[in-house]
């Protein structure tokens, strides 16, 4: 059964893109997983996505400043959004399930959409006291470790979450989901082996950060008009677009809790699952632009 929507978006013109951006947009409950092509021989990789989001079962529409925040509930684990790297298997499954081989990277379950410049609007986020991300990394139904992805030694409710691009074209001045100019967002995450192919293994997780002083919707340096894979391979060739926003990121255990001696191999696709429902606050879907992953090493 189909999860989601091919869909090609009418843009500015650009020499990369042309006139449409070929997205996909993902339904509620469902999720996106790609393999690598190099598997789980890395030590560092880089991943970058350009991402906006849409209403419901419209294709192309945003949502009103000031509406009220997209709350997924966030209570289980198909209701949560997760954003990161996974084992493959021929049996897909969500983290914290059962048979699931292992994920590290990125869970929220709440968006607040707004044109201000207040410090919890316009990011995909978790329901901490200050609104940060989380990080988290898993082993079937263990929680390996988890914490708030906050730049290193700070306490910051600006910082550490992913940037939404979701209001319509009467309401952002420098990007919405509707125009034809710039109406998507990129966030990046960094991924460094620690300790590979022993049972100490561990990963460290870099998030990008947005700009050097604002995440927010309204920053032009970090919203795009052209979503093109060759776009997103020049940030990728960027090391300073990710920023050190790791906390306690620095090193999440990467192993099998039933088997503690026995090392694994690392995750080996990327992985999107959206954990809105589509109910009056939950009216949400991501819209993937393009997507790539960079061997470092």
């Amino acid at each position: 059964m189909a999860g989601g929507t091919i869909y090609k978006k009418t843009i500015a013109s650009s020499v990369d893109q042309g006139t449409e951006d070929n997205n996909l947009i993902i339904d509620a409950k469902y999720a996106y997983q790609v393999p690598f092509s190099f598997g789980s021989d890395w030590n560092e990789i880089n991943i970058g996505v350009f991402l906006s989001f849409v209403s419901g079962d419209s294709l192309n529409s945003g949502f009103n400043s000031g509406e009220a925040p997209k709350d997924s509930g966030g209570s289980t684990n198909d209701t949560f959004s997760w954003i990161g790297i996974t084992k493959n298997a021929h049996t897909k499954s969500l983290p914290l399930d059962l048979i699931n081989g292992g994920f590290v990277g990125y869970r929220g379950n709440n968006i607040a959409l707004e044109n201000s410049t207040g410090l919890n609007y316009n990011k995909l986020m978790n329901d901490f006291p200050n609104g940060n991300a989380e990080g988290i990394a898993t082993h079937g139904r263990y929680v390996l470790s988890s914490g708030e992805i906050l730049p290193s030694g700070l306490d910051s409710p600006n910082q550490g979450a992913i940037i939404c691009v979701g209001l319509n074209d009467s309401e952002s001045f420098y990007a919405d989901t509707e125009s034809t100019g710039n109406f998507c967002s990129y966030f990046g995450i960094k991924y460094t082996a620690i300790n590979k192919g022993i049972p100490a293994q561990k990963i460290k997780m870099q998030m990008c950060q947005a700009s050097n002083t604002d995440p927010h919707i309204g920053n032009p340096d970090h919203i795009f008009s052209n979503p093109s894979s060759a776009q997103l391979n020049i940030l990728l060739d960027n090391t300073q677009v990710i920023g050190d926003y790791t906390n306690n990121m620095t090193g999440l255990p990467f192993y099998d809790p039933d088997n503690p001696s026995t090392a694994i191999d690392l995750p080996d696709s990327f992985f999107f699952y959206n954990g809105f429902d589509q109910t009056a606050n939950q009216d949400i879907k991501p819209r993937i632009h393009a997507w790539s992953v960079k061997k470092i090493s």
